[in-house]
């Protein structure tokens, strides 16, 4: 049938163009040599109809219905086919022609068809075809095949049964050679075992070799062959992976294998020239590249494979309060007449000014003057660096400076950089030391002596998403879902160690920087040979550098077999590990000498390698079999060491870019990375950064699949910044320059006006005044949003500039330091922390603020309410600014020039939000519970940026707004078919409070549904248009709150307190005047506004969105 296709000569399948990405070339089979010599196989057709149709399912990949031609391309004697993706009719048509008239093998675990084989290589590759198969089928056919191999003489019933017994099959050896009859007949004979190795033309590789007779001695002869052959082409600079073929491309990337469904896809790349190498030797000293533990029976009960589950929140320097201050608004009714407002100034018998005296009219159509409103939120149309310093001068005297921080600095080496509080790797300078960290998506754990390995090295962890541990269902919600999940900790999978470390080791960290910090395992205090572990956030590898020591690689899931694999390059060695949980691992030892590691498995736990030796270890888990192996192979013998960060902003465009820092062979043919990006970085890839993307995935933790990207930078780019936010209600769903619409209607205006006489002459020096720093922030933001609705809303200056006066005075208390827990400058640590746990011993004291808890939440609300002060009164920015920046600089500082302040202490840029924790020991990590005060966070740097006319800090603000509106849609708020956590959790709505390690549906202060989203809601101000999508605002009212549901399991209707009036602002965003006509009603109790929001402000939105009459 194919006799009259038209062949064309071999052509390579790959090209660099956009959308011929690797993970897209359609698999095709391997090559097809056809045998002249008539030997005898075994034909396809012998088995009966059928069982030839079951084969035949097995060798087709189930979606590969695409017909391109069959190829062909000459090499001496030899035909080599390749053939494309064709249809199942046709290949199985195919098939039966071809298998009907000639001597083959198939080896279905690489689903590749071949014939022309010898009978060692043929029988062995039958035994091996029968443990791919199902066992009723297989066993059909073995009978079949065992039969006719007995039957031609090629075997005997003793050898097969030894050939069973034997762990060579996993060698592939039924792959491995073809005996090409160019020596003549009598070539099967000879006095002694002799090999030739040599390159024939177009690349491939042939063997010829000759044996004595016997067929039981030629399973052994095979395997030395095996070594042989490898240990030749290791001599010359080849061998990507065990020589499992006579026919490979001899080429820089040999050859590029890719699993789709089961199926391979290969891809020869251009060959080099080789010299012929010829070699003679004598009898071989059988030496063994697979090693298995020397007991092989395993305690299963003893597989350290289900971890542990931490089921507590852990509520450190959390204390169980929830999050509004104290309110003392009065009750205000709005009278059936709406009233017109008229202010007059009056002045008191001492010269001071008081509050204007209002004139309610009862003209409802009276005419109104509109003040214009300087513009704030135009776009920036020119290019802005991002990371601009705030200022490097150190703080001033009003704040005094303390070295005795609470939080011990744990054997962390001495450094000049500032230290960063709230990063990944916290946990190895906290407490015991004895909690992991996370780097996403592998975690690390100092073992200490724990566990069945009894190890003092470093474990490796990585879980998949079948490990999970979830929470009681909450039957309260639609569907169901957990109340948590949760990654189990201390797996050791595997365990970098060395024979040096005991009792006696001791952990320390250096260079700690943002994305990146140095772990190291020193045998004892002051020895110079340690374990360095260089962490950075999405490494592809976990590496240990090791320093004159002894290597140890150790597991307590327990080795299963560790195979010597072929170096990935010149100097570099490999290792294939499968543990008794079935997972894979690669392993690559790279010496700084040359000098060979030798790991040898002396245990079920422990390999053990040469003493004194320097080099560094990289470990890896492999879900990807061939191709996973592949990938890392080419990437082996680099690894990451930390990342510089670039970002700028053109017009409505934010780009930053991740710069990887490496070592390792970083001049061997241009290695670069592999790192593994996050979801919502591969939405905003960008530039090169696409195509640089593998097929390999890893589960990550908590924020879904992890994609390993092969690049020394990526690009990420956000291309709709909120240039046009400012302090006014802003519709995100509209097209920019029609999202805010600050005028309102005379109505509106009067409504709001009534309400604001009342708030605006509330005390807002005692309402502020209070011993935490988030409380009187809080409130200090409230009025401002107030002053701003009234001064620039509802068109009364004077009005509004007496409850000004009064704010500024209230906001001198803290820029003066004067407040209950002053502000002091931590020298140890370096930052701006509450004296509260000073003074009073309790690490719990203003939610931590002193160790580092939660600063971006609470200096956010100083900052607002400065940069609304600000906005009103340019003269008051002179006098305030240095204390504001200093907040900033604190929780944001955006340049490594600042010696005061670390970079980005708050908001992680790879995460793409912030972690709230800081110097609390943690079994699950950083974590972060309010997604909202986050994104307020990002908004409030913004808007202080634009008042102070730093235009960095004002495109820092609008892309970290942008990043945050795509990692909370991805992280924090799920609708249905959200991807990055488990099904059974999505019913949830919002993650409650997310873990590095767990996601818990709860809050720190209450498990009430209006707790667990109003914390992701509050405050509600023009920003949260951008950050909580109206489609998930909508589904979650929808389904939880709406009191027309009657199915509602929390109806805002019946909720008291705060939570009402945040529930109803939110509504807002999506439904306006149902949130309006709730806070204009009569009825109104002021209860159900909380202490950190006002009436008037929550009017004055709903009127900006359009809900007012």
């Amino acid at each position: 049938m194919w006799e009259n296709e038209t062949m064309q000569p071999l052509k390579y399948c790959y090209s660099p163009e956009p959308g011929n990405y690797l993970d897209k070339i359609l698999p095709f089979m391997e090559q097809f040599t056809e045998y002249h010599n008539g030997n005898r196989g075994f034909p396809f057709l012998k088995l009966p109809p059928e069982l030839q149709l079951q084969v035949l399912s097995y060798f087709v990949p189930p979606k590969i219905d695409v017909t391109t031609d069959l190829v062909r391309t000459h090499c001496g004697i030899d035909e080599f086919w390749t053939l494309a993706s064709v249809s199942k009719d046709i290949r199985a048509n195919f098939l039966k022609l071809l298998y009907s008239r000639t001597t083959f093998m198939i080896h279905t675990r690489h689903w590749k068809y071949r014939w022309r084989m010898t009978y060692p290589s043929y029988s062995e590759t039958y035994l091996t075809w029968m443990k791919d198969l199902p066992d009723d089928l297989g066993s059909l056919i073995k009978n079949i095949i065992i039969d006719d191999l007995i039957e031609i003489g090629r075997v005997t019933s003793d050898t097969l049964s030894k050939f069973e017994t034997t762990e060579c099959c996993y060698l592939d050896l039924g792959c491995v050679y073809q005996c090409w009859n160019c020596f003549g007949e009598n070539s099967w004979w000879g006095s002694r075992p002799k090999v030739q190795i040599s390159r024939q033309r177009i690349g491939h590789w042939q063997v010829r070799w000759v044996m004595d007779p016997g067929v039981e001695a030629h399973i052994q002869d095979l395997l030395d062959l095996v070594q042989v052959m490898n240990d030749q082409m290791r001599s010359i600079g080849f061998g990507k992976e065990l020589i499992t073929k006579l026919v490979l491309a001899a080429s820089d990337n040999a050859e590029f294998r890719y699993e789709v469904d089961n199926a391979w896809a290969s891809l020869a790349l251009p060959a080099r020239h080789v010299n012929e190498i010829t070699f003679t030797t004598g009898p071989f000293d059988k030496p063994s590249s697979t090693q298995y533990p020397p007991v092989t029976t395993i305690n299963q009960a003893s597989l350290a494979t289900s971890g542990i589950i931490n089921t507590v929140l852990e509520t450190d320097g959390r204390p169980s309060i929830q999050p509004f201050p104290t309110n003392s608004v009065p009750p205000v009714s709005v009278p059936t007449v709406l009233p017109t407002i008229v202010p007059s100034l009056y002045a008191s018998s001492d010269g001071s000014t008081t509050y204007p005296k209002l004139v309610i009219s009862s003209q409802n159509n009276s005419t109104r003057r509109y003040l214009g409103r300087r513009a704030v939120g135009q776009a920036m149309i020119d290019q802005t660096e991002v990371f601009q310093p705030v200022a490097t001068q150190p703080p001033p005297p009003l704040i005094p400076s303390r070295g005795d921080h609470p939080a011990p600095r744990l054997n962390i080496a001495p450094q000049s950089a500032p230290l960063s509080t709230n990063k990944f790797y916290a946990n190895f300078f906290l407490g015991s030391q004895s909690q992991g960290v996370w780097t996403h998506p592998y975690s690390l754990t100092w073992s200490k002596g724990t566990q069945s390995a009894r190890s003092w090295g470093m474990a490796i962890s990585h879980i998949d998403a079948n490990q999970r541990v979830f929470g009681p269902r909450n039957n309260d919600i639609p569907g169901s879902p957990a109340r948590y999940y949760i990654n189990p900790v201390a797996i050791q999978s595997i365990i970098i160690s060395a024979a040096e470390l005991g009792s006696s080791t001791i952990l320390t960290t250096d260079s700690l920087q943002a994305f990146s910090a140095n772990a190291n395992l020193l045998p004892r205090a002051g020895s110079s040979s340690k374990i360095t572990f260089p962490l950075v956030q999405g490494m592809g590898f976990v590496t240990g550098v090791y320093t004159n020591l002894q290597p140890v690689i150790q597991s307590s899931v327990f080795f299963r077999s560790v195979t010597v694999g072929a170096r990935s390059w010149a100097g570099t060695f490999k290792y294939q590990i499968t543990l008794e949980d079935d997972k894979s691992w690669l392993l690559y030892a790279t010496p700084r000498n040359g000098q060979d590691p030798q790991l040898s498995l002396v245990s079920s736990t422990e390999l053990r390698g040469v003493a004194n030796w320097s080099g560094f270890i990289q470990v890896a888990k492999n879900p990807a079999g061939p191709s996973g192996e592949f990938i890392h192979d080419n990437v082996a013998g680099i690894y990451a060491t930390g990342m510089d960060l670039t970002a700028s902003t053109f017009s409505q465009t934010g780009t930053y870019e991740f710069r990887w820092k490496k070592d390792g062979l970083t001049g061997a043919n241009g290695l670069k990375l592999l790192m593994f990006a996050l979801p919502h970085h591969v939405e905003s890839f960008a530039g090169p950064t696409p195509f640089a993307r593998t097929p390999l995935r890893l589960q990550t933790t908590t924020k879904g699949i992890s994609t390993a990207v092969v690049a020394d930078y990526w690009t990420l780019v956000e291309a709709n910044l909120p240039v046009d936010l400012g302090f006014a209600p802003w519709n995100g769903s509209l097209p920019q320059g029609s999202r805010s619409t600050p005028t309102l209607s005379p109505t509106a205006i009067d409504v709001i006006n009534k309400v604001a006489d009342s708030e605006i002459k509330q005390d807002m020096g005692n309402q502020t005044d209070l011993d935490s720093m988030y409380f009187s922030g809080k409130a200090l933001s409230k009025f401002a949003a107030l002053v701003y609705a009234v001064h620039e809303l509802c068109e009364e200056p004077d009005f509004a500039r007496l409850g000004l006066s009064q704010l500024k005075v209230a906001f001198a208390k803290f820029s003066t330091n004067q407040q209950r827990f002053p502000l002091v400058y931590d020298t140890a640590w370096k930052g701006l922390v509450s004296s509260g746990s000073y003074i009073t011993g309790d690490a719990g004291q203003d939610f931590g603020n002193t160790y580092y808890n939660d600063h971006h939440f609470h200096y956010a609300y100083f900052i607002h309410a400065a940069s609304i002060i600000a906005y009103l009164d340019p003269q008051w920015l002179q006098l305030n600014k240095e204390w504001v920046d200093l907040l900033v600089r604190d929780a944001a500082n955006p340049s490594t020039s600042d010696p005061y302040f670390p970079f980005s202490r708050a908001f992680d840029w790879y995460h793409g939000h912030s972690w709230a924790k800081g110097l609390f020991e943690s079994a699950d990590a950083k974590d972060e519970e309010s997604s909202s005060e986050d994104a307020f966070f990002a908004y409030a740097i913004k808007m202080w940026g634009k008042v102070t006319g730093d235009r960095s800090m004002e495109a820092r603000g609008n892309l970290m707004l942008s990043v945050l509106a795509r990692t909370l849609r991805n992280y924090f708020l799920m609708q249905e078919g959200n991807m990055n956590h488990p099904a059974e959790f999505v019913g949830n709505m919002v993650s409650g409070v997310l873990f590095e390690n767990k996601v818990d549906a709860t809050t720190y202060f209450g498990t009430n549904l209006e707790y667990i989203h109003g914390i992701h809601m509050l405050p509600l101000l023009p920003y949260s248009s951008l950050t909580r999508p109206s489609s998930f605002i909508q589904s979650e009212w929808s389904t939880l709150f709406d009191p027309s549901n009657p199915s509602a399991p929390d109806p805002a209707s019946s909720i008291q307190g705060g939570w009402k009036g945040i529930l109803y602002a939110n509504l807002a965003l999506i439904d306006p005047k149902k949130s309006w006509d709730f806070f204009a009603q009569n009825e109104f109790d002021e209860r159900w506004i909380d202490g950190g929001a006002s009436r008037t402000w929550y009017l004055a939105m709903a009127a900006g969105l359009g809900g007012a009459p």
